[in-house]
C-alpha cells in the first residue's frame, strides 16, 4: 500500500495530471487503489501493527510507535544512494463505562501528511454500537488485500511498503453496527455514512514518485505557455459523500459477508472541456473526475483441514453500463482467492490471487481514447513517459502474491520470503526479510527488495530502485 522523509521534500498532493498521465495513473491505481490492491501481506515487513480492541481497559491508554529506517539503493537514485525514513505514531484510547474515545496521530514533517489519522468516539448500546468521527474501517476477509474495502483512500507516500492500515487515510464517518437475531446467529448489520470523499495521494518527488510525475514536470512549462489548466473537480461536502452497508454472519464454520458501497471511484477519469470526444481540438481546461461508483461485494472465509481459506468478489458498476462513453470507466468484475497453510519446519505458506476484468470492452471507446491522447501529446510536442500505452489495462489485472516465512526461537526470529508477480505485464517485486526481536518492544528488521519489469508497469517503473534496509521499530 511518507514517514519523516529526509531524502526529499516528501510532498504529496491529490492527482493533477495531464490526460495521458491520467491514463497511466488509471493503470497504476487499478493495482494501488481500493478496488484492487496488491497483496499487502506480500509487502508488509513490519513487526508492529495497531490493533483495534474493545472494552479491554478502563481509563486512558497511551501507545507510541517509532520507526527508523535507512535504505541503501544498489543503483544510485536521482544522484542519491541513501534514503532515510523515520516516523512517530501516537495512539490514545480512553474507555469509560459503555463508551470510548480514541485518537491516532501520525507526526510527520511532510506536506500533505494527515497528522490526525483518527479521532472518534464509540458508544456500546446493547446490540447497537455507534461510532462517529475520523475513522479507518476495514471490510473484507482478505489478508490485508481487499476489493470490498472502499471507504478509505490510500496515501502512497512510500509506495506500498507501509502496513495496510497505516497507508489508509482517515475519513470522517458515522458507523453503526447492530447484532441481528439470536446471538447464536453470529450476525451483524453495519451501515456507514461519510459526508466527504478523499482522493488517493501520491508523493511528487523522491524515489517512489510515480513515473508520470516526472512526465508532468517536463510538460508543465509547455502547458503554462499554452494556458492549459489541469484541475481536480471539486465535490460537495454532503451531496458527494459515501454510503455503505454490510451484512456478516458465521454459519457452521463458514464466515460470510455481503456489502454494498455507493460513492466515487478512486481512479480519476479525464474530461476535456469543452467536451469533445470526436474532435482533435485542444482544450484549455482539463478536469480530473472521480466517476460515480457502486460496488456489490461478497466475502468469505473458512477452514478446510490444514487450509485457512479466504476470498472476496465484487462487481464495480459505473454509469457507463454499455462501455461506450470514453469519459467514464467501464464496469468490471474483481476476484480474490487466497489462503495459508502450515508447513513442516515451522514454516507458513500464504498465497493470494487477484484478478480484475471488464466484460464491456469496446473498440470504439478505445479508439476515441487514443485519438485524444495522441492529438494532445503531438500538440504539446513532447514524448510521453510510456509511448506504447495499452489503454485496455485500465480495468485489467492478474496478480499472484506469495509469502513463505517461519517463526523460531520462541518467535524471536522471523525470516520471510515474498514474491509478487503480475501475469501479462510480467513485472514483479521480491523481498527477503529477517525480523529479529531484540526485546518485547524493540525489533530489528533487515530486508532486501528487488524490482523487475518494463517502464510504466507497477513494479517495472522502479526497476532501478532495488535497495537494502535496516529498520528499527520501537513500541512504548
Amino acid at each position: 500500500m511518507d514517514r519523516l522523509n529526509f531524502y526529499s521534500a516528501g510532498q504529496s498532493r491529490h492527482l493533477t495530471l495531464m490526460p495521458w498521465s491520467g491514463l497511466l495513473t488509471a493503470a497504476l491505481l487499478m493495482l494501488w487503489g481500493p478496488a484492487a490492491l496488491p497483496a499487502q501481506s506480500a509487502f508488509d515487513d513490519g513487526a508492529f501493527e495497531f490493533v483495534e480492541t474493545q472494552g479491554t481497559t478502563a481509563g486512558p491508554e497511551l501507545k507510541a510507535w517509532y520507526e527508523f529506517e535507512p535504505r541503501m539503493f544498489t543503483h544510485p537514485v536521482q544522484d542519491a544512494a541513501v534514503e532515510l525514513r523515520q516516523s512517530l505514531d501516537l495512539s490514545l484510547r480512553w474507555e469509560q463505562g459503555d463508551g470510548e474515545l480514541w485518537t491516532r496521530l501520525n507526526l510527520e514533517d511532510r506536506e500533505g501528511a494527515q497528522w490526525i489519522e483518527e479521532l472518534a468516539a464509540r458508544a456500546y448500546l446493547g446490540r447497537l454500537t455507534l461510532s462517529a468521527g475520523r475513522q479507518k474501517i476495514v471490510w473484507g476477509k482478505g489478508d490485508q488485500l481487499h476489493i470490498v474495502d472502499n471507504l478509505n483512500a490510500d496515501d502512497y507516500y512510500d509506495f506500498i511498503f507501509p502496513d495496510y492500515l497505516q497507508r489508509r487515510r482517515g475519513e470522517d464517518m458515522l458507523h453503526a453496527a447492530l447484532a441481528v437475531g439470536p446471538w447464536s446467529w453470529n450476525a451483524q448489520l453495519e451501515a456507514v455514512w461519510a459526508p466527504g470523499f478523499t482522493p488517493v495521494a501520491f508523493t511528487e518527488s523522491g524515489p517512489w514518485a510515480p513515473e508520470y510525475m516526472e512526465s508532468l514536470a517536463r510538460v508543465q512549462p509547455r502547458l503554462d505557455e499554452l494556458g492549459i489548466v489541469i484541475r481536480d473537480r471539486v465535490y460537495d461536502r454532503f451531496r458527494d459523500g459515501q454510503f455503505a452497508l454490510r451484512w456478516t454472519q458465521s454459519l457452521s464454520g463458514l464466515d460470510l459477508g455481503l456489502s454494498y458501497y455507493r460513492g466515487k471511484a478512486r481512479i480519476p477519469s479525464m474530461v476535456m472541456l469543452p467536451e469533445s470526444v470526436d474532435s482533435l481540438g485542444i482544450p484549455h481546461l482539463i478536469e480530473l473526475v472521480n466517476n460515480d461508483l457502486q460496488v456489490l461485494g461478497l466475502e468469505w472465509a473458512a477452514v478446510l483441514g490444514p487450509l485457512n481459506l479466504r476470498g472476496e468478489a465484487a462487481r464495480f458498476l459505473t454509469d457507463d453500463r454499455d462501455g461506450f462513453n470514453p469519459l467514464i470507466f467501464n464496469p468490471k468484475w474483481s476476484l480474490i482467492l487466497g489462503g495459508d497453510v502450515n508447513l513442516p519446519w515451522g514454516l507458513n505458506l500464504n498465497m493470494q490471487y487477484l484478478r480484475d476484468w471488464a466484460l464491456q470492452e469496446n473498440d470504439i471507446k478505445l479508439a476515441l481514447y487514443r485519438q485524444q491522447l495522441w492529438a494532445f501529446v503531438n500538440f504539446l510536442q513532447v514524448d510521453p513517459a510510456i509511448y506504447d500505452l495499452d489503454l485496455q489495462r485500465y480495468w485489467e489485472n492478474d496478480l499472484l502474491s506469495t509469502r513463505i516465512g517461519g517463526s523460531y526461537f520462541r518467535e524471536k526470529f522471523k525470516p520471510e520470503l515474498q514474491y509478487v508477480y503480475r501475469f501479462g505485464t510480467e513485472d514483479l517485486m521480491a523481498a527477503l526479510i529477517m525480523d529479529l526481536a531484540l526485546s518485547d518492544r524493540l525489533n530489528l528488521i533487515g530486508s532486501y527488495r528487488l524490482f523487475s519489469g518494463d517502464p510504466g508497469e507497477i513494479f517495472g517503473q522502479y526497476d532501478d530502485r532495488d535497495f537494502l534496509s535496516l529498520r528499527l521499530e520501537a513500541v512504548f
